[in-house]
C-alpha cells in the first residue's frame, strides 16, 4: 500500500468488518472525512466479508476487478462510437501512469471513475437511467461528484449557446 490514505480506508474497512461501523473516536486521522465519503470503506468491507479474506486482499482484488471493468466498458464504448483504433487505446490507457496509480493504490476515485464510465456506457446505450451511476459518486467522493456535475452543466450551457448563435 502506498501513502497513507491508503492506510487510512483500510483501518476504517477494518473497523467496519469488526465492530459493523465505523469507531471515529479509534483513530486520529479519521476525523477528516470519516462523516462524509464511507463508501469505499463499506464496498472494502463489503467485500472482505463476502470473499472471506482481510480488508487488504480484497482491497486490492477490488480494484483489480474495478481497472478491469473500466477497461472493458472503455472498450466497449469505442467500439459503440465505432473507434477503428479501440485495442491501440485501450493498450495505451493501460500504460499510462495515471491508470495504473488509479487502480492500484487504494483512493477514493478509482470507484467514481469506473461509474463515471459506466454511466456514459449507458448513455451511449440507452440514453436512459444514465444519471444512476452519478447517484452513487457522493459515497466515494464529494469533489469528484461537484466536478462531474459541473462539466455536464457547462457542456449543456455550452451547446445551449452555439445552437443560439449558430
Amino acid at each position: 500500500m502506498i501513502g497513507d490514505e491508503s492506510f487510512y480506508h483500510l483501518k476504517l474497512a477494518k473497523d467496519i468488518v469488526n465492530y459493523g461501523y465505523i469507531n471515529p473516536g479509534s483513530y486520529d486521522f479519521t476525523i477528516r472525512t470519516a462523516h462524509l465519503e464511507v463508501g469505499l470503506e463499506y464496498l472494502i468491507a463489503w467485500t472482505s466479508i463476502l470473499i472471506g479474506t482481510g480488508v487488504e486482499n480484497s482491497a486490492k482484488l477490488l480494484f483489480l476487478l474495478l481497472g478491469i471493468g473500466s477497461l472493458l466498458l472503455g472498450y466497449l464504448i469505442i467500439k459503440q462510437l465505432k473507434g477503428k483504433e479501440g485495442l491501440l487505446s485501450l493498450f495505451v490507457i493501460v500504460i499510462s501512469p495515471s491508470f495504473i496509480y488509479l487502480f492500484s493504490v487504494i483512493n477514493k476515485f478509482a470507484v467514481p471513475m469506473f461509474l463515471l464510465v459506466l454511466s456514459l456506457y449507458i448513455y451511449l446505450k440507452k440514453r436512459k437511467l444514465f444519471f444512476l451511476p452519478l447517484l452513487l459518486m457522493p459515497l466515494f467522493s464529494i469533489n469528484f461528484f461537484i466536478f462531474v456535475i459541473s462539466s455536464i452543466i457547462l457542456t449543456l450551457i455550452y451547446f445551449r449557446i452555439k445552437k443560439i448563435l449558430f
